[in-house]
């Protein structure tokens, strides 16, 4: 039997990263092919419910590929944040569900077209029509505007990218640790476009978190439309590992979360803590899931090539926990 590589966390021009559905379908076809092996691979793209292939669970006709219906949501509140895939046990998702979604995407989109007239203010040259055309041209979903999409077309325009190198050397970015660390004209208009708020001096609008829903609605909605929720990159998620152990109890007991991701980026450390969480005889029903958060940028940091494994998580932990998922799903 063939131990299963699984890749839980990945995406396309369906959201934020830069190749298509069907080039990542390739690249699958291609891994099974030089591995010999089985792959269960998820794509999960911001707030939009798709599959990778043309049927829920099983793609065309290879026997060694499975998949499911998917979406990456983003919840906010004050007393927590909840970074979350949902995974859906239908074999369609509901009306409700999609409104849902269509709900958050139309919030988004309208956010970022405020903090796009305070670029204008500040001396940008950006023509929404023309933006129009480039979707077109990257086929780019034009339901799922998102900041990846807007900074690559902003900075295509030299003058943009002048302007935008100018305000990252500025005095005022220098006092955020973010801007020393994330030295990149892309990330600045990223985070103009959807961030916490250090662009205020500019005259942004308001924050993204206030247009995403409440982690209580994501986990009434999952109770009743029988979804699953997993837990992403939770070390990005929690600061240190003590805040992780403290608050899991609190995902768990009260936001219905039933599954926890292992990062591709998560260290030794992180990955026992998630180790101790999984094992955890108070939580039965919780699994594993596995991703690489893939984007199509450079392998590294938070973001890692499309099925690259963590080192330090066993195949076959990875098998086992992979054939538990495709139970739940078929």
């Amino acid at each position: 039997m063939s131990i299963i590589t699984a890749d839980q966390h990945s995406h396309t021009t369906r959201s934020d990263w830069i190749i298509t559905r069907e080039q990542l379908i390739q690249q699958i076809v291609s891994y099974v092919e030089t591995h010999k092996t089985k792959v269960l691979a998820v794509c999960t793209d911001h707030d939009i419910a798709i599959w990778i292939g043309d049927s829920e669970y099983l793609w065309l006709d290879h026997e060694d590929f499975y998949s499911c219906i998917w979406a990456e949501v983003t919840t906010y509140s004050q007393e927590i944040d909840l970074h979350a895939h949902l995974w859906f046990y239908t074999k369609s998702v509901s009306d409700k569900t999609h409104k849902v979604l269509k709900w958050i995407r139309n919030r988004k989109k309208a956010n970022y077209m405020r903090n796009i007239e305070v670029l204008r203010e500040n001396g940008f040259e950006i023509d929404l029509g023309d933006f129009l055309k480039k979707q077109e041209q990257c086929k780019w979903s034009k339901r799922n505007i998102n900041s990846f999409q807007l900074a690559k077309y902003v900075l295509e325009n030299p003058k943009n990218r002048a302007l935008a190198d100018t305000f990252f050397e500025s005095e005022y970015h220098q006092k955020f640790s973010f801007w020393e660390t994330q030295k990149s004209s892309v990330r600045f208009l990223k985070s103009f476009l959807r961030d916490d708020g250090k662009c205020k001096k500019y005259g942004r609008s308001e924050s993204l978190k206030r247009v995403w829903i409440c982690p209580s609605h994501l986990s009434e909605l999952a109770k009743n439309d029988s979804w699953l929720i997993s837990l992403v990159h939770p070390h990005v998620t929690f600061p240190d590992i003590e805040t992780f152990l403290e608050m899991f109890p609190v995902y768990y007991h009260e936001y219905w979360v039933r599954a926890i991701e292992y990062p591709t980026s998560a260290s030794l450390k992180r990955k026992q803590a998630i180790d101790s969480v999984i094992k955890n005889p108070e939580y039965p029903d919780l699994t594993a899931t596995f991703g690489s958060d893939s984007h199509g940028y450079p392998a590294g940091g938070n973001y890692w090539d499309f099925l690259t494994m963590n080192p330090f998580v066993d195949d076959t932990f990875i098998d086992y926990h992979s054939r538990q998922f495709i139970e739940r799903f078929q």
